[in-house]
Order: C-alpha cells, then structure tokens, then sequence
C-alpha cells in the first residue's frame, strides 16, 4: 500500500468513470460520476473499505457524485478511471471497431461482386452456346445456291441438233415475309448505330434504347410515341427475337 503517496490522483469536480463492483452485501453499480470529495486516509482512517477493496491501494479514497444520481463514499482508486482517459480508450476501441465492420462489409461486397460476375459470365457462355444453335439452324434454313453448270463448247449445227441439258425451275420463289418500317429501321440501328462495348454482335439494352431515342430519322410510328417509345421499342426488339435476328440474355441483346 503506497500510504506515503504526496498527491491525489483524482480533483475535486473531476469527470471520472467508476467500475461496476460486486461485494458481499453490496451491489456498486458504477458508471460516470464527478469527484465530489477528496479524503487523505494517512491523515484520518476510515477503516476497513466497503467498496469491494480488500485494502486501499494509495493512501486517498474519493467520495464520488454519479451522474444519473446516487452517490458512493470511499471508493478506491484502484476503481477510478479518469473520463478523458477512458474516452480515448472508447474512441480508440469504436474506431478499431468501425474499421473491422467496414472491412468486413468490404470483404462481403467484393465476395458477393466476384460471385455476380461469376453467374453473369456463366450465363453469358451459355447464351454463347445458345447463339451458335441458333445461327446454325439459320443458316440450315437459307436455301441452297445452286452451282452454275459450264456447258461444253460446241458449234451452231451441233448446238441446234443438242437436246436441252437443263431444265429451268418454274417454281415461284416463296415471297419475302413483309417488314414493317419500324423493324426494318430498327434493325439498321442495331447493324450499324448502336456502339459496341464487349463483342461486334453485342449490345446493351440501355445502348439500343438510348440510340432510338436520340434518333431524328425514326419512322412516323416511333416517332409519335412519345413518352413510351421505350415499350414500343422493348416490343419490336421482341418481334426481331421472334424472328431469330436477335437474341436476349440479361438486358444485353446478341445479334444472331
């Protein structure tokens, strides 16, 4: 016990911090409190401590005032804290705190990014796979060029005399399905307007719209639609899938 201590370590009216103690009989609460008296125990003992010390620890005891009321006499100093100290303790600790729960969120985005990305890349190579059917069975659907045949080279009586080596197809070919104005220049925008970013058979959704709507030369039916050329436009996208020119996948449109 340093009884010989020259000074308090605590002044009257000090902002401190008191520890919460249990003791037989007694139940201190703690918390913030205002020194309130300072006692010189060498000068005046008050005898044994009530305040769970089993002896005193400097040779000052300080009667404390709580700020939520109530008051405590004799506490030791061994359960005193300043206010000022434990505040830089408390913003020390939040701070630790704070910077934990911010790296933990840091981490849990950049893990929930890296999983998105994943699943968008997985779905784009399936759209890939998909797009490459589709083209496939387009480009089964195309009729076939037929070859040219070279006759031989004869003269005019053998060429008179000669039986037909060919026979013209009389069949009418199948009439063009017709387009509306509207498809026709959307399909244009998409072939020659829309800017890339990934791949040349790309685009993004928001590109296409974007482009639409800054366009002067729309036909007379996107033109008028004002305030929902957006839909008008989302449903002409929806007739060019529909006719296997484009494709969609995640707001991003594959031309095919």
């Amino acid at each position: 016990m340093a009884e010989d201590e020259q000074q308090p370590q605590f002044k009257v009216k000090e902002l401190v911090e008191v520890a919460a103690r249990t003791h037989p009989g007694f139940n201190f609460q703690g918390g913030t409190a205002r020194i309130s008296k300072v006692r010189d125990e060498r000068v005046e003992d008050g005898g044994p401590m009530k305040d769970g010390s089993e002896s005193r620890t400097t040779g000052y005891t300080y009667d404390v005032k709580y700020v939520i009321g109530g008051s405590e006499r004799r506490v030791d100093a061994q359960h005193i804290t300043s206010k000022v100290l434990a505040t830089r303790q408390e913003l020390g600790e939040q701070r630790q705190e704070e910077a934990q729960r911010k790296k933990i969120e840091r981490e849990r985005a950049e893990a929930e990014a890296r999983r998105l990305e994943a699943e968008r890349a997985e779905r784009k190579r399936m759209a890939r796979a998909e797009l490459a059917k589709r083209r496939e069975a387009k480009a089964a659907k195309k009729p076939a060029q037929k070859r040219r045949k070279v006759l031989p080279v004869v003269d005019e009586k053998t060429a008179v005399d000669a039986e037909p080596t060919t026979t013209q197809d009389d069949t009418p070919p199948e009439p063009a399905r017709a387009e509306s104005d509207e498809i026709r220049w959307l399909r244009d925008i998409l072939i020659d307007r829309v800017p890339r970013t990934d791949a040349p058979d790309e685009l993004a959704l928001e590109d296409v719209v974007a482009t639409v709507l800054a366009a002067s030369d729309a036909p007379p039916a996107l033109a008028e639609a004002v305030g929902c050329k957006r839909d008008v436009v989302t449903s002409l996208l929806s007739q060019l899938d529909a006719a296997n020119f484009i494709m969609f996948v995640d707001a991003t449109i594959f031309l095919v």
